[in-house]
């Protein structure tokens, strides 16, 4: 079984890093240097500040659900009220940041790596709780 599970998780990763692979060299034909510098730094900006604010509600995840597996809406209440707080703080860290940072396109890069990373998180989140749950197919 942990053989199944162990195949059935890496190809749930595996498929999305191949996709990845693909679509950073279809980019750096596609887009002009300066624009393509825009996108991967945004996107390594996204992966930084998602380790930074919301992994620990992951690994809480992970450790916590066996415990709270048979009643999990307390720890999946606070989880989620934790999610939401640092969703509003990465917000206000954002508005801030579009204020204090000239130019209006990158602005809007800034707006869009908040979307991006409240849903990086949300997903990756999800994908813990799946994993805790030992549902690989769902994975």
């Amino acid at each position: 079984m942990l053989m199944r599970y162990t195949l059935i998780y890496g190809v749930g990763r595996g498929i999305p890093g191949v996709v990845n692979f693909m679509t950073i060299a279809i980019y750096t034909r596609m887009l002009q240097p300066d624009d393509y510098g825009y996108y991967a730094l945004m996107i390594a900006s996204v992966g930084l500040w998602n380790t930074v604010l919301f992994e620990w509600l992951r690994l809480g995840l992970l450790r916590l659900y066996p415990g709270h597996a048979e009643r999990p809406h307390a720890l999946l209440a606070t989880l989620a009220c934790g999610f939401g707080a640092i969703a509003v703080l990465a917000a206000i860290a954002t508005a801030v940041a579009v204020v204090l940072i000239p130019g209006g396109d990158f602005a809007y890069m800034i707006i869009l790596g908040l979307a991006l990373l409240c849903a990086q998180a949300w997903f990756e989140l999800n994908l813990e709780l799946v994993r805790s749950q030992l549902s690989p197919g769902r994975y």
